[in-house]
């Protein structure tokens, strides 16, 4: 018994550990993972943990299958190898979800891992936004987007989004309950800032839609008192004012707003215009409209392998001679920005409908057990999905497959822990 509760502390320990690697800098997480496999094999061998399988975790690596086979047919010395490497985090985290502790599993040590890892790359970033203050003086961009995230600002947004939900999901929960009331309110408060300041407008944008939904929710809720209501309604107004102040961001919607009432007008005129100099937006819908046509005409896809030479094709059929260039790996310089629109072009439409079943799949699960947190953050993927290709970065692959696979592993160990205890 004594034997099984050390490994007990020590898997939760190196789940924490791995939670703050990913929150961190998701490059490191190898330095957590290898010691919790090694202890998830020994202990399997010894007895405290067994095989169990979730359909669910495994549907993750059916989707790597597919694209192991694809890099395998289409080979590429360069990219085969990497595309390999890169997701492989379905492979991993299922088999390592699918080895269950015979004991109660806790989740605050991944929740409060996770969150002291996106605390530390924070600060991180605030280091490099003070050397970029000091080198071209205290300005807007300074402190803000890629100059105060160590990684790509969306990328940090989703990850930041991500603690920030599991914190709140899991308030009253026992380890977290440890920190002091005012430590857990300073943490989301300040989690949320640099979320802000991030500047990622898609993170801007499902912020803005889940507090909406919130809002509406806990003002159709009758018990709600007039203050909290007043508040609730006061809060998204006063928000909205201060961020219509800030010059930036509302450049930054206009382009937006102006690039989306161009291309509807007229999408091939849209594309001819934008020769040179596109922004963030026009650069999108230029990478959707060549995605989406490659994808016409190959329903079955052309391989992760062969991505950048159709697109480098198309785009040059569409006089974008500039971002069909190729570099030295075979790419071109951006991916088409839209997760679906990337697995539809790379494996085709079957597995595209597989991954969207998944996603939705799981919202279900979550929404059918109370585990929320397990639904915002499949939610929170798929809306990425819609303006980024989210699962072509490690630090998006690792951190969503990571908190996915975690969520439903916890949510079918205590299913099974609590049948045997009642049995």
């Amino acid at each position: 018994m004594h034997h099984s509760l050390n490994i007990s502390r020590i898997y939760h320990y190196l789940l924490g550990l791995t939670a703050l690697l990913i929150g961190a800098y998701s490059k490191w997480i190898f330095l957590g993972l290898i010691p919790l496999f090694v202890l998830v094999l020994l202990a399997w061998r010894k007895g405290h943990f067994e095989f169990r399988w979730y359909s669910m975790q495994w549907s993750w690596t059916l989707l790597y299958v597919i694209y192991v086979t694809y890099s395998i047919v289409l080979w590429n010395d360069e990219l085969s190898p990497r595309q390999i490497e890169y997701k492989l985090s379905w492979l991993i985290f299922p088999l390592i979800f699918s080895l269950a502790p015979k004991f109660k599993l806790e989740k605050n040590y991944v929740v409060t891992g996770l969150t002291i890892g996106v605390i530390i790359a924070s600060f991180m970033g605030i280091g490099k936004a003070i050397q970029t203050c000091l080198t071209i003086g205290l300005t807007l961009t300074s402190y803000t987007s890629s100059n105060i995230c160590i990684n790509h600002p969306t990328y940090f947004s989703a990850t930041a989004t991500i603690a920030l939900i599991l914190l709140i999901d899991n308030w009253n929960q026992p380890s977290l309950i440890q920190w002091p009331r005012w430590l857990k309110i300073v943490s989301v408060c300040f989690i949320t800032i640099m979320i802000l300041l991030s500047f990622s407008m898609a993170g801007f944008l499902f912020i803005a839609a889940v507090t909406n939904l919130i809002f509406i929710h806990f003002l159709i809720k009758k018990e709600t008192s007039k203050k909290l209501k007043i508040l609730m309604i006061g809060f998204p107004i006063l928000a909205g004012l201060l961020l219509s102040k800030n010059d930036f961001i509302k450049g930054e919607f206009n382009n937006t707003r102006h690039a989306l009432t161009q291309y509807m007008h007229s999408p091939t005129q849209f594309i001819l215009d934008k020769k040179q100099s596109q922004n963030g937006d026009e650069v999108r819908l230029i990478m959707w409209t060549a995605s989406f046509l490659e994808i016409q005409e190959h329903p079955f896809g052309v391989g992760p392998t062969q991505m950048g030479q159709h697109l480098s094709q198309r785009l040059n059929a569409l006089d974008q001679s500039e971002m069909a260039e190729l570099n030295s790996h075979g790419e071109v310089h951006y991916n088409p920005h839209n997760q679906y629109l990337q697995m539809a072009l790379e494996i085709g439409w079957i597995p595209l409908g597989i991954f969207i079943f998944i996603l939705a799949k799981l919202i279900f699960i979550g929404v059918k057990n109370n585990l929320y947190g397990l639904a915002s953050i499949v939610l929170l993927l798929g809306f990425h999905c819609l303006f980024e290709s989210i699962l072509q970065r490690q630090s998006g692959i690792v951190t969503f497959t990571f908190c996915i696979t975690f969520c439903i592993f916890y949510l079918s160990n205590n299913n099974v822990t609590e049948t045997n205890h009642v049995a």
